[in-house]
């Protein structure tokens, strides 16, 4: 019998080593501290955008985990930033973003969905602006519809308070 350890023993030792991460010319994973998102929400029905992340410790390795996935992710310095597809969000919601170097996570934060305007807000809004913009072209801003009024092309002569 050999004195020698087999390489079962010896990668047993390396992964009880207190020094762990310098044995087998591993390097020590440091998570990111993540300071900021940038937006920290949106509204469903918005365009898609890019998400923009401030911290400290990213590498040319780190990865922004977005609702649980692994993003494509860009490094610049103390920022990285990614994508954010809107053709996939459908609902509101509120999810989890951190990054991480290798297995070492960083801090979480939080990103919201806001919930889609009802459609009747958007169209008592689009109503209005049309009939202003109308009033406009017409020169008569008494002709202006205003939400919850009865529309009518031209203004309701006022009667008189003087004798018959």
């Amino acid at each position: 019998m050999s004195d020698e350890p087999t390489p079962h023993e010896l990668l047993h030792a390396a992964n009880n080593d207190p020094n762990r991460g310098t044995s087998f010319g591993m390097v020590s994973e440091t998570p990111p501290e993540l300071a900021s998102l940038d937006p920290i929400q949106t509204t469903i029905g918005d365009a898609s955008f890019t998400l923009y992340i401030a911290g400290t410790g990213f590498t040319d390795a780190s990865v922004i985990v977005f609702a649980g996935h692994d993003e494509p992710t860009t490094v610049d310095g103390d920022v990285v930033s990614t994508g954010v597809d809107m053709s996939v969000w459908h609902g509101p919601d509120t999810v989890d973003v951190c990054v991480r170097n290798g297995s070492a996570y960083s801090n979480v934060l939080t990103f919201t969905f806001l919930p889609a305007p009802e459609a009747d807000d958007v169209d008592a809004e689009d109503e209005l602006e049309e009939d202003i913009e109308e009033a406009i072209e017409a020169g008569d801003a008494k002709k202006v519809h205003r939400p919850g009024k009865a529309k009518s092309e031209e203004p309701t002569p006022k009667k008189s308070k003087g004798r018959k």
